[in-house]
């Protein structure tokens, strides 16, 4: 409903508000102005049809932002450099690692959620078996073994029966999960509290966060060097462009770590419109005499 309403609003925003903007341009109209406005409002016209809506909300509640959703935004940046084609290039080259580190990142989280779902649905069956060795350094009678840590990286991975220790640890993973999931922040009294409590998180079931290589961090957070490299490559000049074009990255970059899709995508498309709107009415202000 949050998606439907806001794609309804931004189609007629843009056109009640660019159609205004054109008709005060005095006659001298940039590039941005012609392009970005019909494409933009053509956009949102697509979003609303029943069809595209319904995928378009099943990837921002189940997956992650739509990829067709990044194409007036790519759009945007390119006419921001019109005059320039390697800053051209260079900020379509951003856009491209940006969309890889959001692509990776979503499939590594889901991966984790995924196989911790299976193990959580295992245990709740009360069958009285486990798979071995499927959670990195954190089920104390996995780490007994000397091969864990290799067991875990090359999935060689065993059912086992519940003991004693495995049951206890299950169980404060299970609680421990609980209390995520309502909110709350226990108090942690020693170390195995501590990884249980940081193992609820579901960040030891897919990648370990011990070799470089194969760090969950590594694929979710390291890209966004690339991406600030790319950023600051593309225009280290101190004019609006350059301005507009880190802005909008930086915080979609950030709110990518604290906003929920749907939050995140109404944020970030309500940002672009009021940007874009100021650009655009800057642009003809300091063509018109």
């Amino acid at each position: 409903m949050v998606t439907r309403f806001k794609n309804i609003a931004m189609c007629l925003l843009a056109i009640i508000t660019f159609s205004t903007i054109n008709l005060h341009s005095c006659g001298t109209l940039q590039l941005i102005n012609i392009v970005f406005p019909p494409f933009m409002i053509l956009y949102y016209a697509i979003n609303i049809s029943n069809y595209v809506h319904s995928r378009y909300v099943f990837n921002l509640t189940e997956s992650t932002i739509p990829l067709w959703t990044y194409s007036y935004k790519i759009l945007f940046h390119a006419l921001l450099f019109h005059n320039h084609a390697y800053k051209i290039i260079l900020t379509t080259l951003t856009w491209f690692i940006f969309i890889l580190w959001k692509q990776i990142r979503f499939i590594v989280i889901h991966a984790e959620n995924r196989l911790a779902k299976i193990d959580a649905e295992l245990y709740a069956s009360e069958k009285g078996i486990r798979i071995a060795h499927l959670r990195h350094r954190v089920i104390s009678e996995d780490q007994q073994n000397r091969f864990h840590s290799n067991l875990f990286k090359t999935n060689r991975l065993y059912m086992l029966p519940f003991t004693k220790d495995t049951e206890k640890d299950y169980c404060a993973l299970h609680n421990y999960r609980v209390e995520r999931i309502d909110g709350n922040s226990p108090t942690l009294n020693n170390d195995w509290e501590r990884r249980m409590w940081d193992a609820s998180k579901n960040n030891t079931t897919f990648l370990d966060n011990t070799n470089c290589v194969a760090d969950r961090t590594y694929y979710t957070t390291f890209p966004i060097i690339y991406i600030l490299v790319a950023i600051i490559a593309t225009d280290t000049s101190y004019t609006p462009e350059a301005f507009v074009n880190s802005v909008l990255f930086l915080f979609q970059i950030i709110n990518t770590f604290f906003l929920h899709n749907i939050v995140y995508d109404v944020a970030v498309d309500t940002l672009y419109y009021a940007i874009t709107t100021i650009y655009m009415i800057m642009i003809i202000n300091v063509h018109c005499p």
